[in-house]
């Protein structure tokens, strides 16, 4: 979906818990930042908890904007995602148009009007 939106975008992509986990060590490793992560909260391997405790933990990701994207309502799971600094849960709705319609807003919000922490 970022692919087919309004603002040029790199993006890297990966599977599950543990490849998210090792991602953030390279980033830390090679000293480079995204401008923004958004983060499934239900990955294989490792919960999107731990990968987002990993990267608040790591010097080179800690000021991330880290938008966690869920399709679950538990009240538990938001209260976990804010207790590990996610910027913006995000529910995610069962419905494609609307998936395109929230991941739009992420892109207008997050990557056209917030002042991006500098890298």
């Amino acid at each position: 979906m970022l692919k087919k939106c309004d603002f040029v975008v790199q993006l890297d992509h990966v599977s599950d818990g543990e490849a998210a986990m090792e991602w953030s060590r390279t980033c830390h490793e090679q000293k480079r930042r995204p401008d923004l992560v958004i983060l499934e909260l239900n990955l294989p391997m490792r919960s999107g908890h731990e990968v987002l405790q990993s990267i608040r933990s790591n010097e080179a990701t800690c000021c991330l904007p880290v938008i966690v994207m869920s399709s679950s309502a538990s009240t538990s799971d938001v209260g976990r995602a804010y207790e590990f600094q996610a910027n913006s849960p995000v529910r995610k709705p069962g419905d494609l148009d609307q998936l395109f319609e929230v991941v739009r807003m992420i892109e207008r919000i997050w990557l056209g009007t917030v002042t991006l922490p500098p890298s």
